[in-house]
C-alpha cells in the first residue's frame, strides 16, 4: 500500500515479501587494494536495503541534481566526523581543514588527485575557492525557487558570503535537498536478500591454476574456511559497518571435488549425445571412458570452477561429432552412387540380353522390323513354319506386305 507524507513530500510504498539477488557483489567494494576508501554513491540504496530495508527513490532522474545529492551525503559524512571545519565565503583556507576536505572529497568533487606523486600533490592542498562549485550553486538557486519562489537569490547569497561550520552548512544543503526532492520511500524491510560473490581473499587458492593439482585437496582446504576467515577477508573490501549489514547468515561454497567434476562431465556429454541422436537417429555414438578422462585432464582447473570444463568439451568433443556427421554424409553419398551404378549396369545387362530386332530380310529367328511394323519372334517362327517348304521362307515373306502378314498372324492367332 501507499502512504502520503504531505510535509516531506514523499510517498511510502510497501513491497510485500520481495526477493533481491545481488550477484558479483565483490565489485561493490568500498575499500581498494591500497586500503583506501572508494566512493560509490550509486550503491548507497543497496546498503540501505541491507540495513533497514527502507529505500528512497525518485520518480524522475536528473543527473545534476543527483550529483548534488551525492555531494550533500558525502559532505554530511565528513561533517559528522569533523563538524568544526570552517567555510567562509564559500572558501576553505585553514590548512588542516583543507587537508581533511581534500583527502575525503578532493578527488571526486574538487578535481584534486592526492593519489599521484608527491610533486603533483603540491597544489592539491592549496586554499579551496568555490567549495560549492557553480553547477551546485545553480542547482541550489533553481531548487530553492521551486520550493519557495523568489527565495533562491537570498539562499545563494547566504551560502556564498556567509560563515559556516561544516555541520551547519551541511544542514542548509540537506534542507534544500529535502525540500526540492520528491521521493518515494520503498519499504522492503520484509525482503529476502541474497548477496552472492567471489571472496578469493578468504579461500586463498585463487592464484593456483595448475591443472595437475588434486581437486580433492583444494576441496579440503576450502572446506576449512570459517566464518571468521570470511569476515577478515571482507575487511579488505568493505567498511566495518557494511560488513555488519551483511550479517552472519552465510553459505560458503568450497571448490568442487574430483567426483563432482566427473559427474558434470558425464552429464554434459550425455546431453550432447542426446542432441546428437536427434540429428541422426540411426547413428549410435558413445563416449568412451578414455574420452572422459581426457576431458577431465584438459578441462579441470579446480580453483576456476566449471566454466573451463564446458569450453574444453566444446573444443575437444564437439569437433569429433561434426567430423562423424560429415564422414557419414560422404559415405551415404558414396553408397548411393554405387547403388545407382549397379542399377544402371543391371538395366544395361537386361537390354543386352534381349534379342536384336532384325531389319530387311526376315531372320531365321528373333524379332523382325518390316515396313514400319515389328513382328515378334513367335510371329517370325510362324512364318517359317508356313513357308519353309518353299525352300526360302524369308523370300516368300517379302512377297507380302506388312499389313498382309499382320492379317496372317491375326487369323492364325499368333502374337
Amino acid at each position: 500500500g501507499n502512504e502520503r507524507d504531505e510535509e516531506g513530500g514523499s510517498t511510502k510504498v510497501s513491497a510485500t515479501s520481495p526477493i533481491f539477488i545481488f550477484d558479483e557483489f565483490q565489485y561493490a567494494r568500498t575499500i581498494n587494494d591500497e586500503g583506501c576508501e572508494e566512493v560509490k554513491s550509486s550503491l548507497r540504496p543497496i546498503w540501505s536495503l541491507l540495513d533497514s530495508g527502507i529505500i528512497d527513490i525518485t520518480d524522475t532522474y536528473n543527473w545534476s541534481f543527483n550529483q548534488y545529492c551525492n555531494f550533500v551525503e558525502d559532505f554530511g559524512a565528513l561533517s559528522e566526523d569533523y563538524p568544526e571545519i570552517l567555510i567562509e565565503n564559500n572558501c576553505i583556507n585553514n590548512p588542516d581543514d583543507i587537508k581533511l576536505v581534500v583527502d575525503s572529497l578532493g578527488l571526486f568533487y574538487l578535481g584534486r588527485n592526492t593519489l599521484s606523486s608527491a610533486e603533483d600533490n603540491e597544489d592539491s592542498y592549496k586554499p579551496i575557492k568555490n567549495f560549492i562549485d557553480y553547477d551546485k550553486l545553480r542547482i541550489i538557486l533553481r531548487k530553492s525557487n521551486e520550493a519557495d519562489p523568489g527565495s533562491g537569490v537570498k539562499v545563494l547569497n547566504n551560502i556564498m558570503h556567509g560563515t559556516f561550520k561544516a555541520r551547519e552548512l551541511y544542514e542548509v544543503l540537506k534542507d534544500i535537498k529535502n525540500k526540492s526532492r520528491r521521493t518515494k520511500t520503498l519499504d522492503c524491510s520484509g525482503a529476502l536478500v541474497f548477496v552472492i560473490g567471489n571472496l578469493d581473499e578468504a579461500f586463498r587458492v585463487e592464484d593456483d591454476i595448475n591443472p595437475d593439482l588434486d581437486a580433492d585437496m583444494f576441496y579440503d582446504i576450502t572446506s576449512k574456511v570459517s566464518l571468521g576467515d570470511i569476515k577478515t577477508a571482507l575487511t579488505k573490501r568493505f567498511r566495518a559497518e557494511q560488513i555488519a549489514r551483511l550479517g552472519n547468515n552465510m553459505i560458503k561454497y568450497p571448490t568442487l571435488k574430483r567426483e563432482h567434476f566427473q559427474i558434470i562431465i558425464q552429464k554434459e556429454t550425455d546431453r550432447i549425445m542426446e542432441d546428437f541422436k536427434k540429428v541422426d537417429p540411426n547413428l549410435s555414438v558413445t563416449v568412451s571412458p578414455g574420452m572422459h578422462a581426457l576431458l577431465y585432464s584438459e578441462g579441470v582447473f579446480p580453483v576456476q570452477g566449471v566454466r573451463p570444463i564446458f569450453t574444453t568439451i566444446g573444443t575437444i568433443l564437439t569437433p569429433y561429432l561434426s567430423k562423424i556427421l560429415i564422414e557419414k554424409a560422404e559415405e551415404d553419398k558414396k553408397a548411393q552412387e554405387e547403388e545407382l551404378k549397379k542399377q544402371q549396369e543391371a538395366l544395361l545387362a537386361a537390354a543386352q540380353a534381349q534379342p536384336a530386332v532384325a531389319t530387311g530380310k526376315m531372320p531365321d529367328k528373333g524379332a523382325w522390323a518390316y515396313q514400319g511394323v515389328t513382328f515378334t519372334a513367335n510371329q517370325v517362327a510362324h512364318f517359317h513354319a508356313l513357308w519353309d517348304y518353299t525352300g526360302d521362307a524369308a523370300e516368300m515373306a517379302t512377297h507380302h506386305s506388312a499389313a498382309e502378314l499382320q492379317k496372317v498372324c491375326e487369323v492364325d492367332g499368333v502374337h
